[in-house]
């Protein structure tokens, strides 16, 4: 018994790690993910100098992925001819929320910030391929609907219907 439920924790811990993908460009979106997430949070925790550093190591990430596949991605994203226009855009926003945060507008930031999420999504989707994260991000996009319409209030007869209409979609 002591062995089955050893072997089933160890399998479980293997589950844990992340998963190489089957290409290099989408390793390599995933590992710039972590630094993109620590910015996300830190803006909208409004901690100044730790979302300095988050951008930057976001931005110092971002860079070496232009540089490595921009000039020519490997399969899947071969055949994508806005691939390199996709890697500029999300520099562009990266640059962007770094302004923001110089300027200490750390709301401004984290809204500009994910618009890269959109974008970095939108980049896969064209090349089809689907990531966990994907998943979770149309989940939390959502969630922000529910809790818009929550906080709306539930004034009209059809609003409580609406609500659960949405929480269902969850």
């Amino acid at each position: 018994m002591r062995l089955a439920i050893r072997l089933l924790f160890a399998l479980g811990s293997l589950a844990a790690l992340p998963a190489p993908a089957a290409d290099a460009v989408t390793d390599a979106l995933q590992s710039a993910y972590v630094p993109y997430r620590a910015a996300l949070f830190r803006t909208n925790s409004k901690a100044q100098l730790e979302s300095e550093q988050a951008i930057a190591q976001a931005q110092l990430t971002w860079k070496a992925i232009s540089e490595r596949f921009g000039a020519k991605p490997p399969v899947p994203y071969d055949r994508d001819p806005q691939f390199a226009h996709s890697l500029a855009q999300v520099a562009a926003v990266y640059e962007r929320c770094a302004q923001q945060i110089r300027d200490r507008q750390l709301p401004q930031a984290h809204e500009t910030l994910e618009q890269a999420r959109e974008l970095m999504a939108e980049l896969r989707r064209r090349n089809d391929v689907i990531v966990y994260s994907d998943h979770m991000n149309a989940y939390h996009a959502e969630m922000e609907h529910v809790l818009d319409r929550a906080g709306q209030g539930l004034g009209a007869p059809q609003d409580s219907m609406v609500l659960m209409g949405r929480v269902g979609t969850l």
